[in-house]
Order: structure tokens, then sequence, then C-alpha cells
């Protein structure tokens, strides 16, 4: 008997815009990804959290305050040679506000790079199957909480008999430890049939544990980001 095996690289957070942006200014497009992209290239799907919107308006707010995230649409490109598939459900979707939301997933299906999540829920989640495995990725966003249609989602995709990676952004920043909450969510996802549970948020890395044979590994943090700290 022949097994099937799919190799899935998960990433953390992922933002192009601020100083990362001024790097690839200065030294390419893909200055951020040359000492990674070995790593990468193994996998049959690479997927991550891509904290940010991508608009190509300028925007003034991007560095005054610090914490509004507006990607280009060059730097997409550059980064579907290494991500397939990235996760919308965080803090930073809306940073150009619901319409900047929308402008990001039309960029990202332009370049093909297939999103799942949003601000607001876990919908829409993304299908995708390889070889004789389908594969349901859901991302969740714990700071605008939809917990019963997460579950839901969750079991419908179990129930359809597919592999359940749930990307969820929660969790407290800079704290390496996971939260009791995030921990009680993990269960849940777990017993609603989730396979693998992945987090973003904290910018640190956080515990990697089994709970009932599924890992769940809490925060990856970042993977391109500028806090050189």
């Amino acid at each position: 008997e022949v097994v099937q095996t799919v190799s899935l690289i998960a990433v953390g957070d992922v933002m192009l815009s601020r100083a990362v942006a001024s790097r690839m200014a200065k030294h390419g497009a893909d200055y951020p990804f040359l000492k990674v992209a070995e790593f990468l290239n193994g996998g049959d799907i690479v997927f991550g959290n891509l904290d940010g919107a991508v608009n190509d308006r300028p925007n003034k707010m991007t560095l005054e305050p610090p914490f509004s995230f507006d990607m280009s649409h060059d730097a997409i490109v550059e980064m579907k040679k290494r991500v397939d598939i990235v996760s919308l459900a965080n803090n930073h979707t809306r940073d150009a506000g619901i319409a900047g939301e929308e402008e990001t997933r039309t960029h990202l299906k332009e370049i093909g790079v297939s999103c799942f999540g949003s601000f607001e829920g876990p919908e829409p989640r993304y299908d995708m199957t390889i070889g004789d495995l389908g594969i349901s990725f859901i991302g969740y966003h714990a700071f605008r909480p939809n917990e019963v249609r997460l579950l839901q989602m969750i079991k419908e995709a179990d129930a359809e008999g597919r592999f359940v990676v749930v990307f969820s952004h929660w969790g407290v920043e800079y704290q390496n430890t996971p939260s009791n909450e995030q921990r009680r969510l993990a269960k849940a996802m777990v017993k609603a049939g989730a396979d693998l549970i992945v987090g973003s948020h904290p910018h640190v890395l956080q515990a990697t544990e089994t709970i009932d044979g599924v890992p769940v590994a809490y925060s990856l943090g970042n993977f391109i980001f500028d806090q050189d700290i």
C-alpha cells in the first residue's frame, strides 16, 4: 500500500510594509526572502499570516502612527514566489478600512495567492486537494470573536473528511507562553475536528503541544517583520 504524504510549511506574520518596504526598495524586492527561500522549497504548500492590507494608494498613516501595515502590490508579487496561501483573519486586515480588505483580496486573486478568513470572522474557508487528500484552511480573528461559527465551520469540514487546518490570531503580544484562553479555545477546536492548529499575533514564539493527537503551535512569531528587537 502506498501512503500519500503531504508537506505543509507554516510561517508566522508576514508584513512587507514600513521598514521592510524601505529595505526592499534599497536592496531589491527579494531581499526579505533570500536567506529563507531554501527552507520553503520542500513543501507542497506554504501558508502564513498576512499581517496587513495590500493597498497601492499612498497612505501617510503607514509610519505615523506606526501600526498601519499597507503593503504594495509589487511586494506581494515577490511573496507569491514563496508563499501559496495566507490568512486574512487578523487585526491589520482593515488598516485601510473595509474597502482595503476587499482590495487586498482583489490583489491576491490577481497574483494567484489564495486566502482565507477575514477581519470579522472565520469565513471564507479555503479548500484544496492534493492527490487524494482534501484540506480546509480556516482562519480565526480572536479579537472579533465568533466562536460558534468557527466551531461549526470546523465540524463541517471535518464531516466532509477533510484535513482541517486552523490559523488563529490570538494571545498576548510579546508573551512567550500561551494564555489560558488560547488553551481553552485550542481544546474546543480539537474537539470540533481540527487536525492542525497554528497561531499568530504575539510576535514571539510560544509553546507547541499536542492535544488528543493534534499538534498546536500557539504562536509562530514573526516570519518577515521589521521588529529588530
